[in-house]
Order: structure tokens, then C-alpha cells, then sequence
């Protein structure tokens, strides 16, 4: 497990965060694996990217416990499937009641969230993994990971 004290990077109210993946499965691996963790042990205020089949998703659950997500379907013919060893980029962003997941440096898809993230000062974030007892890590390599306290746009993101 590797996790981040709290640094005052990761911000309730707006931020983004920013990586490369270079995964160890096939698109079409049955797992469920962790690639990023910010929460508490309740149900609300959740901020999680995370591997469900053939899914990457994004998971982002306000103070209401109200659960918004998106996903990159990583078998779509569109795109290219994913394969072990080729790296990918995934940025996610909240604020303003708005999430947007880009993966390859396009939007992946974007929801609407009513209440706001409230999750406490000095928790950890966790990349590559959950917290103790909870879903399987990354099973991934990823690199040049990024936080900010703000939304950045579609430009910097692919920049």
C-alpha cells in the first residue's frame, strides 16, 4: 500500500488528478483493481479510479451519498483495447457539481453531483491501491502522478 499523508493537495471543493498507467491485464480481465483511493470508511464522500472488469472507472460520492461515475469501456472498438504494457493517461476532475474523466487526453464522460465532497483533513490518498481491507491493488505501474487544487481544462490535461 502506498499512500500520501495528507498534504493539503487534494482539495473538498475542486481539484483534478492526473496520471500514467501502464497496466498488467488485458481489457477484458475479470478484475477489480485500485488505482486511487481518497475516503473515509463510509459510503459518502468518496473519491475512487478503479479497474471493474472491463471498466475504468470513476467513482464520486457527495456528502448526500449520492454516487456519480463514469467509465472508459477499455475492450471498445473505438479506442484501441487495452493491452498489458502500453501506457495510458487518465485524469479525473470535480468542482462545480460537474466530474469529467479524459483518458488518452479526450473526455471519457462527465455527471453532475448535487451535494459536495466533504471528506476530512489528514486523510490519505492512496495510489495503487485501497485502504486496508479493501479491493485488490492496481496491478499496474503508474507514473508522473499530479494533483491539483483546481478543475484544469481539456488543454492541460493533454498537454
Amino acid at each position: 500500500r502506498f499512500a500520501y499523508a495528507d498534504s493539503g493537495s487534494v482539495q473538498n471543493n475542486a481539484g483534478t488528478i492526473a496520471f500514467w498507467v501502464k497496466p498488467n491485464w488485458t481489457a477484458d480481465d475479470p478484475r477489480t483493481a485500485s488505482l486511487i483511493q481518497f475516503r473515509t470508511d463510509n459510503w459518502s464522500n468518496r473519491l475512487q479510479i478503479f479497474k471493474n472488469g472491463i471498466y475504468l472507472r470513476y467513482l464520486f460520492t457527495d456528502n448526500t451519498g449520492t454516487e456519480t461515475n463514469v467509465s472508459v469501456n477499455m475492450e471498445q472498438p473505438a479506442n484501441p483495447p487495452w493491452e498489458p504494457g502500453v501506457w495510458h493517461h487518465i485524469a479525473v476532475t470535480w468542482g462545480d457539481s460537474i466530474i469529467t474523466m479524459y483518458a488518452d487526453g479526450r473526455i471519457a464522460g462527465q455527471g453532475t453531483y448535487f451535494g459536495a465532497l466533504d471528506v476530512p483533513s489528514g486523510t490519505e490518498l492512496y495510489v495503487g491501491s485501497d485502504r486496508p481491507g479493501g479491493t485488490s491493488g492496481a496491478d499496474a505501474t503508474l507514473s508522473r502522478f499530479v494533483v491539483a487544487d483546481r478543475v484544469m481544462d481539456g488543454g492541460e490535461v493533454e498537454e
